[in-house]
Parts: C-alpha cells; sequence; structure tokens
C-alpha cells in the first residue's frame, strides 16, 4: 500500500477581528479564537490532488496539525468544512471568504493547553475530490 502525504499549494488564515488583512505567506496557520469575542480565526488550505494516481484507492486520509500555540481555556471543537466556491491565498480576506458547508465534514476536540500533533479524519472529504463528486 502507497502512502503519500501531500502538502498544501495554497494556504493562508482569515481573522475576524482583522477583517480586511490578508495573512497569506506566514509560518503557521491559526484557527479556532483567540482569547475574546470577536477574534475568531480560520485556516484555509487546498491540496492539488493530482500527485494521487487515478486508479488510486483511497483508505485513509487524515489532515494532521501541528499544535504550537494554545491558550484555550477550555475544550474546543475544531472543525473541517469543505469549501464551496474558489479563492486565492494572497488575496481573500475575513470580509471576501469563501462560502464553506455549514455541516462540517470531520471535528476533533481539542483540551486546554494541548501543544502536540493532532489529526482530523477528512476519508470522506478526499475520496470526494478525487472521485469528482466532490469540487476541490
Amino acid at each position: 500500500m502507497a502512502v503519500f502525504t501531500l502538502l498544501p499549494y495554497q494556504n493562508t488564515y482569515i481573522a475576524e477581528w482583522y477583517s480586511t488583512t490578508n495573512f497569506t505567506n506566514r509560518k503557521a496557520l491559526f484557527l479556532s479564537r483567540y482569547l475574546r469575542n470577536g477574534d475568531i480565526y480560520r485556516s484555509l488550505i487546498q491540496f492539488d490532488l493530482q500527485q494521487i494516481p487515478p486508479l488510486s484507492t483511497i483508505e485513509t486520509a487524515e489532515l494532521e496539525l501541528t499544535m504550537y500555540r494554545n491558550e484555550v481555556t477550555k475544550s474546543t471543537t475544531v472543525t473541517a468544512h469543505r469549501l464551496l466556491s474558489n479563492w486565492t491565498g494572497n488575496q481573500v480576506v475575513w470580509n471576501t471568504q469563501p462560502n464553506y458547508s455549514a455541516e462540517p465534514d470531520s471535528e476533533i476536540l481539542i483540551s486546554p493547553k494541548t501543544l502536540s500533533t493532532q489529526r482530523i479524519n477528512i476519508t470522506s472529504l478526499v475520496k470526494g475530490w478525487h472521485n469528482g463528486s466532490i469540487p476541490n
């Protein structure tokens, strides 16, 4: 069984508090809430799935997140949502963020002060991208 590791070819984060600021080409992506209301962060990630051979069978797909900072004081659910419209990393901001599915494709619970690698199972989403039933 072959294992593929795909790095995003486009990624950025957007911040509610900084609604007109573009955060592309940063060393880290942010998500969730920082410390107060109105301070929500979302990360946008896009992968080039053409690296996966067309007749491949996808058994498992995980989004790996390495956490290096976690200041929440209670457990937080992190969700992965499919985007419903195109976006460009060096142009998108909170005020122009793409539409996304309200229903998450996957989620994990992050405990306070957790600093480790977390994996979100996105197998169904990646299978849909790969077979063309879900736009990537």
